[in-house]
């Protein structure tokens, strides 16, 4: 390599280094602020916590329901899960013992979009 491109490099770390660090400073001051009171987040945002508190977790879960809003999450993953399964096992089911020329036609087009990558395409 020669100097001038060597310095073209350096330059593009440094430059790839700051953004990296603008882009993860809010995701770090979050972390950090989430195990602070809100005197010390008041107080002085920009600082690590001095004693790890869990209060604010514990509100969270308090004013979100989270174990309602998880069960219903579960819920309807479940129903659906239940449904594709049933759905696509039937499809299948006819695609492949059917005799017709559609299905022949709709079996192989979803086994060519499956096997080839959409890229290629």
């Amino acid at each position: 390599m020669t100097m001038k491109k060597k310095f073209i490099n350096i330059i593009i770390y440094i430059v790839l280094t700051v953004l990296m660090l603008a882009f993860f400073l809010p995701f770090i001051l979050l972390v950090l602020n989430a195990f602070k009171t809100n005197a010390q987040i008041i107080q002085s945002p920009l600082s690590l916590p001095t004693g790890i508190s869990f209060d604010n977790f514990m509100i969270a879960m308090k004013r979100m329901n989270f174990v309602n809003s998880f069960l219903n999450s579960l819920k309807i993953i479940v129903f659906s899960l239940v449904l594709i399964v049933l759905s696509s096992s039937m499809s299948s089911y006819y695609l492949v013992r059917s005799k017709a020329k559609l299905s022949k036609i709709c079996f192989f087009t979803l086994v060519a979009s499956m096997s080839i990558p959409f890229k290629q395409l």
